[in-house]
């Protein structure tokens, strides 16, 4: 169960670090 929680963790995390880049990287072309 725990494991569950944490590869969900990861998905989420993962998913906000590239959105979060790409944002950037089009905010700053």
């Amino acid at each position: 169960m725990k494991n569950r929680i944490y590869e969900r963790l990861t998905t989420v995390f993962s998913v906000l670090v590239v959105s979060s880049f790409l944002y950037i990287w089009f905010a700053t072309y």
